[in-house]
This record gives C-alpha cells, structure tokens and sequence, in this order.
C-alpha cells in the first residue's frame, strides 16, 4: 500500500510538471445544519426552552480544485451517485480554463465514481467528457493526497 501511494504520487508530481496540463481534484461533500446547545446560562433551577427546528438539515456539493490555479468550481447536487457525478463533470467542463492544452481529472475511488469513469471510458454517450479530459484514481484510502478534502475541512 505505501509503494502503492509512493508510486502513484511520483507520478503525479511528474505530470505536475507539465505546463500544459491542468490537474483537477474531485471531491463531494454534505454540509449538516443541526441544532444543538452546548453550554446556557440560566438561573439555579430555571430551564429555558429553547426554540429550535426540529431534526436536521443538509446541503451537498460536488467541487473541483485546481491546486495550479487556486480556482474552485462548486456544484449542487441531490445526492452521490455516478449520474450526479458525471453531471457535474459537464458543468465543470462549461466552467473548464482554456489556458491549458490537456485536463486531468482526479477522482478518489468512492463506488460512483468509479462507475461514472468506467461508463465515461466505455460508452459513446460520454465523448464529450472524453474529448475534454482524461480521468485518474488516488490511490485506494488516501484522502490526504486530494488537496480538496482541506477545502472541505475550511469550509
């Protein structure tokens, strides 16, 4: 595994070089609302009540970092599943920056995204998301390597 991770970043960093390529990292996220009180003041053996929503609340995105150019493209999506996560890939290729000759799309191995890739490679449907950028795997149990997850953790 640790071969496995070395490996794979040298690779990496050695496509990195490349002026003409764009690396993109692709990565989702649900940001909870709940309502929850930690700490009140309240006089000795008064318990306020305290109005609140009930249950929770969440919102999802799906973003793509490029770490050359600090640009990030957010989407919103329903939920993750391969077809969210090849329609964002369209609206990320709207957004694409034509100042590079080659995209790199780099995905972590959640099950939908290796679905979406394996349908993105096989299937005529996805020309245009071929045509546009070529797609790549983190190594297997490697968030640290997917410089979004620290966007994630900011927000």
């Amino acid at each position: 595994m640790a071969r496995l991770c070395a490996k794979t970043l040298k690779k990496m960093m050695e496509r990195g070089k490349d002026p003409n390529l764009e690396i993109i990292y692709q990565d989702e996220v649900h940001f909870q609302v709940t309502t929850s009180v930690t700490r009140k003041w309240a006089p000795i053996g008064k318990q306020p009540k305290i109005k609140s929503k009930p249950g929770k609340s969440n919102i999802s995105y799906s973003g793509y970092l490029s770490p050359r150019t600090g640009r990030l493209v957010v989407t919103e999506v329903n939920w993750f599943n391969f077809e969210t996560v090849i329609g964002s890939i369209r609206d990320y290729i709207k957004e694409i920056d034509d100042s590079f000759e080659r995209h790199l799309l780099i995905l972590d191995n959640a099950p939908w995204h290796r679905k979406a890739a394996r349908l993105i490679r096989e299937s005529d449907e996805y020309q245009d998301i071929r045509d546009v950028l070529e797609i790549e795997f983190l190594p297997p149990y490697s968030p640290d390597l997917n410089p979004i997850e620290r966007v994630w953790r900011i927000t």
